[in-house]
């Protein structure tokens, strides 16, 4: 095994061979922390192979370094390639990454158990990232259910686990085993939880309010991350039962699927601007953006991209890295006769806009933004998203067929 740094501070690349490790856990003088790493790459190999996804994608594990003697934050990306055979991995939040060869074959070779369409229609359920943790210490599960665990990607609301109602049915019945024979009463406990949280159930109030508002949106072209959509109901549930003197609870009768649906019209009226599902290459080009701004744009719109992806916003994180290309396209394609100017679409500029805002409001609320980041300096980052989004808005406002709306309008 042999180790560059990319840096003298925190990115290391590991260029190992899985073949090395083999029978490692039989040797009783293998150190602990060769054990621990050969157990990490185990589990990079089986993520890289569970999944379909072509390219580079993310996973639901959990980066092992300790920066500042703090856990990092960031979720590990993989990327399978088979030509040269070899897994490159990363974690986007510390710079840490490395490449594996030798996997294929192995115990952890998981892309031979590949799902079929006969295989019955995929359920989803989602895991404390506590539970999904115990999972990954589970070696003695079949091939079926360490792909669905491995295949396991993130969201704000914990772990997803995407798997036949079968597949999940046997995962569910294994957790209630290890349960059974655990000695450790912490562990059996810990293990009880875990079958706990498998088991089906019905979804929230909460839930369901924020499905009729998706359904709605997605019916107009629009894709809205489910927290905001969330956030947004909850605020007009405080709203009603502020209004009425009731509690929350008592209010919920009043904030039927048509209100829901109303709040989903309003929502798509602030997005008008950004004119959902159109070709935005195709669209004229009216707003002029500075070079000057537009730099500090494509530089914002990277930095919003490391914000989502830290906290696990992959809706997000695809929304700013289009913009970023779209606005290199723009960039190359400059049109217009003023110097220093690029002419681009009102809704690319809108939606630009909107995400900056939206990725500061993550910030404010306590959203992780990298350790490599100066402690007391994430509201400088935040108030810097909005001056540009103001920037962009105002352009929108000048130069658009129609100003930005507001909440207010």
């Amino acid at each position: 095994m042999s180790t560059g740094a990319l840096d003298s501070v925190s990115a290391v690349f590991y260029v190992t061979d899985l073949r090395h490790f083999e029978g490692i856990e039989l040797d009783p003088l293998a150190p602990g922390p060769a054990l621990a790493f050969a157990s990490y790459l185990r589990r990079i190999v089986r993520a890289a192979t569970a999944s379909s996804v072509p390219g580079a994608h993310p996973t639901a594990l959990a980066c092992r370094r300790r920066p500042q003697r703090r856990p990092c934050p960031g979720h590990l990306r993989v990327d399978r390639q088979e030509v040269p055979t070899s897994i490159h991995w990363g974690c986007p939040a510390c710079g840490e990454g490395g490449r594996i060869d030798g996997w294929q074959g192995s115990h952890d070779d998981l892309s031979s158990t590949e799902r079929h369409l006969a295989d019955g229609p995929l359920c989803q359920l989602v895991l404390p990232e506590e539970a999904y943790r115990l999972l990954l210490e589970e070696q003695s599960y079949d091939h079926r259910c360490a792909r669905m665990v491995y295949a396991a990607t993130t969201s704000s609301d914990g772990v997803v686990l995407s798997g036949t109602e079968e597949e999940l049915t046997a995962l569910t019945e294994m957790a209630g085993d290890w349960a059974a024979v655990e000695r450790s009463a912490p562990r059996r406990r810990r293990w009880r939880q875990v079958a706990q949280a498998l088991e089906p159930r019905q979804p929230s109030w909460s839930e369901q309010r924020t499905k009729v508002m998706a359904d709605e949106l997605e019916a107009l072209g629009l894709r809205v991350p489910r927290a905001q959509l969330a956030a947004m109901i909850q605020k007009a549930l405080a709203e009603v039962a502020r209004s009425l003197g009731i509690s929350e609870p008592a209010a919920r009768r009043y904030v039927d699927d048509e209100r829901l649906r109303g709040l989903a019209q309003e929502a798509a009226l602030l997005l008008a601007p950004e004119q959902p599902g159109a070709d935005l290459v195709a669209l004229p080009r009216t707003i002029p953006v500075s070079l000057e701004l537009l730099g500090r744009s494509v530089s914002a719109l990277a930095e919003a991209t490391r914000v989502r992806l830290l906290n696990r916003d992959e809706l997000g994180v695809q929304d700013a890295l289009d913009l970023v290309s779209l606005f290199g396209h723009f960039l190359h394609e400059r049109t217009g006769h003023q110097p220093g100017l690029v002419y681009l679409p009102q809704a690319a500029v809108a939606r630009a806009g909107r995400l900056l805002e939206s990725s500061a409001e993550v910030i404010i609320v306590d959203g992780a933004v990298g350790p490599e980041l100066p402690p007391g300096t994430a509201s400088d980052l935040a108030q810097a998203f909005l001056a540009d989004a103001q920037a962009l808005r105002a352009l929108v406002s000048e130069h658009g067929t129609s100003p930005w709306p507001t909440p207010d309008s």
